[in-house]
């Protein structure tokens, strides 16, 4: 089989939304500040152990969501990227304030696979946050939104929800020592699916 590592810059862990988005905002939270920290961790990590093939994708500057998101994907695909892992926090109905979530795109066995190994990596550290449930979505689904980061075919997107921003039972979650925890735990799991990756 022929590997997947081919390029020097191979997993990129993309910023959610940028500055100017205002579907940044949940309730009184704005999500953003919260991906852009939780992205610093992971890539505080990587350079800690001298991982120069995961890298940052941030868009902070673009003029809305729609804009930032086509960047991304652009430098993604510059890059010769194989695996794009997004972090946003879940902004949506409170009922759902409980749920870890990841996208990926339906039919896309790397992306699954990866979906899983993130579930099992941080459902159990998530769990003391108030995480209780986690929600594999392939897309396209009905009952979610699309993303263009996921539904692309040029690299694997994969699409992370950590914790409900706008969710008391969450506070934990966004202190520097818990998100940091998560995030590197994250970091380390995406390490080990490269490592996986130029072994094939």
């Amino acid at each position: 089989m022929t590997s997947l590592i081919n390029s020097e810059k191979t997993i990129a862990f993309s910023v959610g939304h940028c500055k100017k988005d205002p579907g940044s905002l949940a309730g009184l939270f704005y999500e953003y500040p919260y991906n852009k920290a939780f992205a610093k961790y992971v890539l505080d990590y990587w350079e800690s152990i001298n991982f120069s093939s995961g890298y940052l994708l941030h868009t902070p500057n673009a003029a809305d969501s729609n804009e930032a998101v086509k960047q991304r994907v652009e430098q993604a695909i510059e890059n010769n990227t194989k695996l794009v892992v997004e972090i946003h926090q879940n902004e949506g109905y409170e009922e759902y304030d409980d749920y870890a979530l990841t996208y990926y795109r339906r039919g896309d066995s790397f992306g699954q696979m990866v979906s899983d190994k993130l579930r099992n990596a941080l459902t159990c550290p998530l769990k003391q946050y108030g995480i209780k449930r986690w929600l594999e979505i392939p897309l396209p689904n009905s009952k979610w939104h699309r993303s263009h980061l996921v539904m692309q075919t040029k690299f694997t997107g994969v699409i992370l929800e950590t914790a409900f921003v706008n969710s008391i039972h969450h506070n934990e979650f966004y202190k520097d020592y818990a998100m940091k925890k998560i995030a590197i735990r994250t970091a380390k799991t995406l390490k080990g699916i490269y490592d996986g990756l130029k072994t094939t």
